[in-house]
């Protein structure tokens, strides 16, 4: 087992940290009654829906304590949690800057004595670790090896000549269904999507839904 020199600074996650990241990810706000920790009157906080986010929260747990910084570097790219926490203020403020442009703004200047203190390769893990967590999507950080192929895990790869804008159009491109058009005989397509629930899918249809962590398998339909 590798031993980092750096210790495992996102191994462990305090409840602050994960407030934390609710404040970051989604812009929430504190309520009189959730600062001082009571329980909150107010209809409309959005902290009443953390008892919903716990597989998020496992989720962020999992793959943050997965990331292995570069062992050769003066430091790693990511330190704290918090240091995440400003990259995911960045995608969402800078949708459209390059990768590459990306990067070196908020990694790769981070000198010590006029030489970068992280590795090239950390970097890049650290920007898709941050994009895995603010858009639920695998993102590569370079081509997919021949190993994760066979295993049926497709990644897509954010070009460095890409914005995160790109990136996601070309992960989620738009197809036109007329059928389900909002302005196709009146509310027939409201209904619709209304009327499409896990349950009765599983039921008539005789299929099993599992979870997923990665956006673009929502809803996909697996034929075995």
């Amino acid at each position: 087992m590798a031993v980092s020199i750096f210790g495992d600074f996102l191994s462990n996650v305090t409840q602050f940290q994960l407030d934390s990241l609710c404040q970051t990810l989604w812009d929430w706000k504190t309520c009189n009654d959730c600062s001082l920790r009571k329980q909150c009157a107010d209809g409309e906080c959005p902290w009443k829906r953390t008892q919903r986010l716990r597989c998020f929260f496992d989720f962020y747990k999992t793959v943050t304590a997965s990331y292995v910084p570069d062992l050769n570097a003066d430091q790693p790219a990511l330190r704290t949690h918090e240091d995440l926490f400003a990259l995911f203020r960045a995608l969402k403020a800078q949708p459209d800057e390059k990768r590459a442009d990306f990067t070196k703004a908020h990694l790769a200047n981070r000198n010590v004595n006029s030489v970068p203190s992280t590795g090239f390769e950390d970097q890049e893990r650290a920007v898709a670790l941050a994009v895995r967590v603010r858009v639920m999507m695998n993102c590569s950080v370079g081509h997919n090896s021949a190993d994760m192929l066979e295993l049926g895990i497709m990644r897509i790869p954010w070009q460095q000549e890409a914005t995160l804008k790109e990136y996601l159009v070309s992960a989620f491109p738009a197809t036109d269904c007329p059928a389900l058009n909002e302005n196709t005989d009146g509310n027939t397509a409201r209904n619709i999507k209304i009327g499409v629930k896990a349950s009765p899918v599983q039921k008539r249809a005789g299929l099993e839904c599992r979870g997923t962590n990665d956006l673009r398998n929502h809803i996909r339909v697996d034929p075995d």
